[in-house]
């Protein structure tokens, strides 16, 4: 069962399959460009039954059931984006966490915040310049925000762990971008667990198991 979600952003929601395991934990999800909340929402059935599931539609309407965090330019040398519209989208995801607390009644440590490419990318940027709005942060197929490094909080602030995939075999995300994320991880001195997979821009059922033994871990005081 799926609920519809309407605070500062639009989304859905599934509650826990497993009922009764207190406190609740929820992994927010934020989908890749161009794409919506149904997608990662495809995922729940996949993960740990303790979790409350919540899958968030990006602000950008782009086309019918097309949406994004913010835009992007396609040129031969590659991506770009302006910076503005990157700092604001953050923002945006970093306030609806705040509502999304508030409306469950729970607190950011029992939160996960995790994303798929793009949707990634903004999900490592905002654990990493708020990271007391969750409690571990999981980042598939993405990349490091160029403007995250001027942002981040102290490095004695960011305590929580992060779960890292990325194909190598990726056309639209090169795996050079998922290395780069992991260093740069890496020399804050952030937890963190990092795979790569012989696969191209997508989530396979490799990820899936190794990532629900990771969640496994985060929600063991829960079990």
């Amino acid at each position: 069962m799926m609920d519809t979600l309407t605070l500062s952003l639009r989304g859905l929601m599934r509650p826990p399959l497993r009922p009764g395991v207190s406190p609740e934990t929820t992994l927010v999800l934020l989908h890749g460009y161009g794409s919506n909340e149904l997608d990662l929402m495809g995922l729940a059935p996949y993960l740990d039954p303790r979790l409350r599931v919540v899958s968030v539609r990006a602000p950008l309407t782009m086309g019918m059931g097309s949406y994004a965090w913010f835009e992007l330019s396609f040129h031969e040398t590659g991506l770009t984006h302006d910076s503005g519209e990157a700092i604001a989208a953050l923002r945006r995801v970093a306030g609806f966490l705040d509502e999304l607390t508030e409306h469950l009644h729970s607190s950011p440590d029992r939160v996960i915040l995790g994303g798929f490419s793009q949707g990634a990318a903004l999900a490592a940027a905002v654990s990493l310049t708020e990271p007391e709005k969750v409690a571990a942060t999981v980042a598939l197929s993405g990349l490091l925000f160029p403007e995250a490094p001027g942002l981040e909080a102290a490095p004695e602030r960011l305590t929580h762990p992060f779960f890292v995939a990325h194909g190598t075999l990726d056309p639209v995300v090169p795996v050079q971008e998922g290395r780069k994320l992991r260093d740069h991880l890496a020399a804050l001195g952030v937890r963190h667990e990092y795979h790569e997979y012989p696969m191209a821009h997508q989530i396979s059922d490799e990820v899936l198991g190794d990532l629900n033994v990771w969640l496994a871990t985060r929600l063991g005081t829960a079990a």
